[in-house]
C-alpha cells in the first residue's frame, strides 16, 4: 500500500458535557471538545461561543476542556475554535441546566468508594457541573433552579446547598444528607435532576 501525507487541519468531532460526556450543555458549565489539530507546540488556541470568549482550562492535540460563558443564552449557539492549524465551528444547543456528576465525597472529606462508604444519615458532597444560573447568597453563588438528588432510583433528597464550589470555575457542589432510611449497599445509583434534565448516574457506597 501507499501513504498520503497532507498538512494537518483543525476539526471538531464531538462537543460534550465534561461530567459524564453527555450531549447536554448549559451556561457556566464545563465542557469538552474532541477532535484533531487543536494545539501545535506552544501556539495559542482560542474558543468562543456566539463570539464570546470561553475560558480554556486545558488544551491537548485531540481534546480541549473549557467553560461555557455564564451569560450564554439557552438556545442554538455557535462554537468557534481558532488555532495555529486553522479554524473550526460547530452548532450547539444550550439548555438552561444540564447537570453532570464528577465525584461524591463523604462528610469527612474523603472520596466515596467501595472501601470507604458513607454512613446513613451523614452528609455527602456531590461535585459536578452544568447546574446553570446562580445568584449571590452571602459569600456563595447558589443555583436559581431547584435541584433534587435521586438515590437508589426511589429516594429523592433535597440538598442543603447547591451552588458553585468556592474558588473553582464551572464546578458545582451539592451537599445532601443521606436519609437514615437509605438501604445500605454497594453501587447504589445516584443522580441529579434540575429543570427537567437528569444527570449521568454514578454509584455511591452506603453502609
Amino acid at each position: 500500500g501507499s501513504l498520503s501525507i497532507a498538512p494537518q487541519t483543525m476539526a471538531i468531532t464531538a462537543v460534550v458535557n465534561a461530567a459524564g460526556f453527555g450531549s447536554d450543555l448549559s451556561p457556566g458549565g464545563l465542557f469538552t471538545i474532541f477532535g484533531t489539530g487543536f494545539t501545535a507546540g506552544a501556539s495559542a488556541l482560542s474558543v468562543a461561543i456566539n463570539g464570546q470568549p470561553a475560558q480554556v482550562l486545558a488544551a491537548f492535540p485531540f481534546q480541549v476542556n473549557a467553560l461555557i460563558p455564564a451569560g450564554t443564552k439557552p438556545g442554538t449557539a455557535t462554537l468557534t475554535m481558532s488555532g495555529p492549524l486553522g479554524t473550526a465551528t460547530q452548532n450547539l444547543t444550550i439548555l438552561s441546566a444540564a447537570p453532570g456528576i464528577f465525584a461524591i465525597v463523604n462528610q469527612d472529606g474523603t472520596l466515596n468508594s467501595p472501601a470507604n462508604p458513607a454512613q446513613r444519615g451523614t452528609y455527602v458532597s456531590i461535585y459536578g457541573t452544568g447546574l446553570g444560573a446562580t445568584t449571590a447568597q452571602g459569600p456563595f453563588q447558589v443555583v436559581t433552579a431547584g435541584v433534587t438528588v435521586g438515590i437508589g432510583g426511589t429516594v429523592v433528597a433535597k440538598p442543603s446547598f447547591a451552588g458553585l464550589a468556592p474558588g473553582f470555575a464551572g464546578l458545582y457542589q451539592i451537599n445532601v444528607q443521606l436519609p437514615p432510611t437509605t438501604v445500605p449497599g454497594s453501587q447504589i445509583a445516584l443522580s441529579l435532576a434540575e429543570a427537567g434534565q437528569t444527570s449521568n448516574t454514578v454509584p455511591i457506597e452506603v453502609e
